[in-house]
């Protein structure tokens, strides 16, 4: 397990799963060692799946392969990808917030390699709402509906570095 900078990530947790996605027959965790180096022993022949997760579960590294005899060895570097910081800003229209309150608008965030929903919680009354969350890679699209009509759609691309701040004002 490789930080972008080419350092080992010493005590990373490494997802191991054998098995194809449907019949998983091996989910375990390892632990990657001072040089950043792991070792599974015993894994069941056929596909296997390795991912490095941060503390949230968003996948930071992710690889694949085969074993196909017994005694095969499979070597792969996994190198953490960049995190960039989204701080997302939802304005309403004073039209909108008149036809009553708006509650949550789910957001989409699609990542290089992570999908996931988060929630936009407005308060009663409230124009304005702010999310932070993680962008896992140098690249990601946030897609969000309009609270009153499906139909409307505001997507963004987003693009940072490793560490950077990214402040993304919508307005509906």
């Amino acid at each position: 397990v490789i930080q972008r900078n080419g350092a080992p990530a010493a005590g990373r947790p490494v997802l191991v799963r054998a098995g194809l996605a449907d019949q998983i027959q091996l989910v375990e965790q390892v632990v990657a060692d001072a040089e950043g180096n792991f070792v599974h022993m015993n894994l069941p022949l056929g596909s296997l799946q390795l991912s490095v997760q941060d503390e949230a579960g968003l996948t930071l590294a992710k690889a694949q392969g085969s074993l196909d005899a017994d005694g095969d060895r499979l070597v792969r570097d996994l190198q953490l990808a960049a995190r960039t910081t989204l701080a997302l800003s939802l304005r309403l229209s004073d039209a909108l917030l008149n036809e009553g309150p708006i509650g949550t608008v789910p957001v989409e965030l699609i990542d290089e390699l992570n999908q996931r929903r988060v929630d936009l919680v407005f308060e009663p009354a409230s124009a304005r709402t702010v999310v932070e969350t993680t962008v896992i890679g140098d690249r990601g699209t946030v897609k969000l509906g309009h609270p009153r009509n499906a139909r409307i759609l505001a997507q963004r691309e987003i693009v940072g570095d490793d560490g950077a701040r990214i402040e993304l004002d919508i307005a509906l």
